[in-house]
C-alpha cells in the first residue's frame, strides 16, 4: 500500500515537472516582439478611412499561428509627420515610451512619409526641394530608431494612386541601409483600391503587402 502511494506521489510529480517544462519550452519559442510604427497605413485604414484588417494584423497572426508572438504593439496616429515621430522618440513620450518599445523589438515595420508630401505640396514647395526635406528626415529617423532597435528595419510603401504616392516611393526606394528592407506594394489597381481618390488600400492591397513582407522575411 505504502509502495502504491509512493508511486503515485512520484507520477504526480513527474507529471508536473513535465508540464512546467512544456509550458517553458512553449513560452522560449515565442521570441517575436513586433512594433508597428507611422501613419495611416500602419493604421489599417482602408480606402473609405475606415480602420480595416491591415498588414500588421496579418503579420501578428501569422507568427500567433505559428506559436512565435511574444509581444505586439503599435506606435501609430493620423496625419503623423516623419519629425513628429523623430521627436516622439527623441523625448520618449510617456504615454508609450517608445524607447523601450523599440529596445525590446526585434521585428519592425513602419510606414511614413506620405503626409509629408502631401504637407509639403500644400505649403507649394516645389518637387526638388520636397526630395531634399523628406529624405533627409527619414535618414534622420531611421538613424534615430536604429540607436535603441538592431533588427531588419521592413520600411513600407504605398501603393502608386497618384504623384504623391510615386513620389514618395521614389524617396522610399533609394534609401540604403544593410537592416532597411523596402516593402514596394506596385500599382494600385480595383483589386486593391476601391476608391480611386483614397491613397489607402482594401483588406486585399494590405494582404499583399503582408505577403510581400514575409517574402522578404522568410
Amino acid at each position: 500500500m505504502k509502495k502504491n502511494k509512493k508511486a503515485i506521489k512520484l507520477l504526480i510529480l513527474f507529471l508536473l515537472c513535465s508540464l512546467t517544462y512544456i509550458i517553458y519550452i512553449t513560452n522560449n519559442k515565442r521570441t517575436i516582439k513586433y512594433v508597428s510604427l507611422g501613419d495611416e497605413y500602419s493604421l489599417s485604414l482602408n480606402s473609405y478611412n475606415n480602420t480595416d484588417y491591415g498588414y500588421n494584423e496579418y503579420i501578428k497572426n501569422y507568427f500567433e499561428n505559428l506559436k512565435k508572438l511574444k509581444t505586439y504593439n503599435t506606435y501609430s496616429y493620423k496625419n503623423i509627420l516623419i519629425h513628429d515621430l523623430y521627436n516622439d522618440i527623441k523625448s520618449n513620450n510617456q504615454k508609450k515610451p517608445i524607447k523601450r518599445l523599440l529596445r525590446d523589438a526585434n521585428f519592425l515595420t513602419i510606414s511614413i512619409g506620405l503626409n509629408d508630401v502631401i504637407y509639403l505640396n500644400q505649403k507649394k514647395e516645389t518637387n526638388n526641394k520636397i526630395n531634399k526635406i523628406v529624405e533627409f528626415d527619414l535618414i534622420r529617423l531611421l538613424k534615430e530608431i536604429q540607436k535603441y532597435y538592431h533588427g531588419t528595419i521592413y520600411l513600407i510603401g504605398y501603393y502608386d494612386t497618384n504623384n504623391q504616392t510615386m513620389a514618395i516611393n521614389r524617396i522610399l526606394k533609394s534609401i540604403k541601409g544593410k537592416k532597411i528592407k523596402y516593402i514596394y506594394p506596385g500599382k494600385c489597381s480595383i483589386k486593391y483600391c476601391n476608391n480611386p481618390l483614397n491613397n489607402y488600400p482594401n483588406v486585399e492591397g494590405y494582404r499583399k503587402i503582408y505577403k510581400k513582407i514575409l517574402e522578404k522575411y522568410n
